[in-house]
């Protein structure tokens, strides 16, 4: 039995509707920041290890107002942490929604090959019987030669 992992439809309307809804998803987070390497490598990084610091900064905020400067951004600070909070969350759903859709283009993949290698098969089994179909077979053959070379550009 071949493999079929994945067998759906996406149809036109629902392909729009999905579009729609993540181009939403953008428009309703318009200061969403695109970094490039080097800004990335540049920045202070306050993953897991550090966001309980940046906690007890917050905690302190409130419970020691005093030690807080007149200088520090103390509303800007709070705004940042309930975005980080949000974000993070919705982060999650897009993170979970991403993996899914990775896991699908993974398993089409897989799925197609596994057809293309049975199509394959049948090609070897038929080149000397159909015009053509012994060159066709050479092409399909490339991809499995020690040295493969690159997949050639759509087209060709």
């Amino acid at each position: 039995m071949p493999q079929n992992i994945v067998d759906a439809v996406l149809t036109a309307e629902a392909e729009t509707a999905a579009r729609a809804a993540v181009n939403t998803v953008g428009e309703n987070l318009p200061f969403l920041v695109s970094l490039n390497s080097t800004q990335r490598t540049n920045l202070l990084k306050a993953g897991n290890a550090y966001m309980p610091f940046v906690n007890l900064a917050l905690d302190t905020i409130t419970e020691f107002p005093q030690v807080v400067s007149p200088l520090f951004d103390k509303e800007g600070f709070l705004k940042d942490k309930a975005l980080l909070d949000k974000l993070t969350a919705l982060g999650t759903l897009i993170a979970s929604l991403n993996e899914a859709v990775d896991d699908t283009l993974m398993a089409l993949r897989s799925d197609l090959f596994v057809a293309a290698l049975d199509l394959y098969g049948s090609v070897q089994h038929n080149k000397d019987k159909l015009p053509g179909l012994d060159t066709r077979c050479a092409q399909m053959q490339e991809f499995f030669k020690k040295n493969k070379p690159k997949a050639p550009p759509v087209g060709q």
